[in-house]
């Protein structure tokens, strides 16, 4: 009976904590881009930095050439999920229409204690709730290689565009898609680039993202569930097998990171992208997949990319001038010379 009530209490806790959110929800504030601004997150070192337009270019591409309009399809994966907002509404309509059923039953049979009409109440609740407190309680993952079948391709760098695959399109999507991962395939839908004029091996790149620069699939692996401090997570670690093909050995190429959850999904964001648009540039980062949760500058990451998988910080969103100027540095220093604006990849070591 003791296992059964905290049980019954942990599932509560959860749709209360989600309906607490739901309720006051957060955004990620831009103190969160680790560079200077002295906010709650440490300053980072950059593990890696390029230009992702000319990592993904493939052999014989002009970066002249562009798929107009955004080519790709991609969709959050949570529509048609169930979030944690309608998860509420759905249990505050559940509890008041059991009360008022209770009530009703208590009035036509005549029952002279509120005893057996409470405990009624709160077991049918309970019941009612309990399959939408759960976590992975949420709208199936694809399984099928959208890769499967695609006549391969060779870039120009293998080296660079296995970096900007792994860091720049798999993290993203694994860390985001809001449920546990088992397979590539599965964060498909999760899948983009901060822009809606994608380059053919862009394009490529998206289509083929489980696939190394080498043409070899990535390896993903999954540790244990980690429940710490009561944040509930999954750590992952995702390996090319390098130049050679052969696994474990020098020359692999690995990222390890954990999945976004719901109170700390701020402290999982080691990607960004920095993209100028007009006369400023912009810091792009891949959003959580969660409803529970607000955006700064939702519209125009909208209007950049072409799909609602991603937000951006603004120049004036910064709290202090040394971000901004690191921010302007960071990408002159990648576009001096280009005749085109590049997109920058910025991956951060914690």
């Amino acid at each position: 009976m003791k296992l059964i009530a905290a049980s019954i209490i942990d599932k509560v806790d959860t749709f209360l904590h989600a309906g607490y959110i739901s309720a006051y929800p957060r955004p990620l504030y831009a103190e969160a881009y680790p560079v200077g601004d002295g906010g709650d997150i440490p300053v980072a070192e950059i593990a890696h930095q390029l230009d992702l337009t000319e990592a993904l270019r493939l052999e014989g591409e002009s970066l002249a050439a562009v798929v107009p309009g955004g080519g790709t399809d991609t969709a959050l994966a949570s529509l048609g999920n169930l979030g944690s907002s309608e998860m509420m509404i759905i249990g505050a309509l559940a509890m008041t229409g059991v009360l008022a059923l209770v009530y009703l039953l208590k009035d036509r049979f005549e029952w002279r204690s509120l005893g057996f009409a409470q405990a009624t109440c709160a077991l049918l609740a309970m019941l009612v709730l309990l399959p939408h407190c759960d976590e992975e309680g949420v709208k199936p993952l694809p399984t099928d290689p959208p890769w499967e079948g695609v006549t391969l391709q060779d870039y120009a760098n293998p080296q660079d565009a296995t970096v900007a695959i792994l860091h720049g399109i798999v993290v993203p999507a694994v860390a985001n898609v809001g449920q546990g991962v088992e397979i590539l395939p599965n964060v498909q839908n999760e899948v983009g680039l901060p822009t809606n004029a994608l380059t053919e091996g862009m394009e490529y790149a998206l289509l083929t993202y489980g696939i190394d620069g080498w043409g070899k699939e990535f390896r993903l692996e999954r540790s244990p569930f980690s429940d710490e401090d009561e944040h509930k997570f999954w750590n992952y670690t995702v390996t090319s097998a390098g130049q050679d093909g052969v696994f474990d050995n020098e020359d692999d190429i690995t990222a390890s990171f954990a999945q976004s959850y719901n109170e700390g999904w701020g402290w999982h964001r080691n990607t960004f992208y920095l993209v100028k648009s007009g006369n400023e540039v912009q810091v792009v980062f891949h959003r959580w997949n969660n409803k529970m949760f607000e955006y700064m500058n939702e519209d125009q990451a909208v209007e950049l990319s072409g799909d609602g998988l991603l937000d951006l910080f603004l120049t004036g969103d910064f709290w202090s001038d040394e971000t901004v100027t690191a921010v302007n540095e960071a990408f002159d220093e990648e576009a001096d010379g280009l005749d085109y604006n590049p997109i920058v990849l910025q991956v951060f070591d914690y």
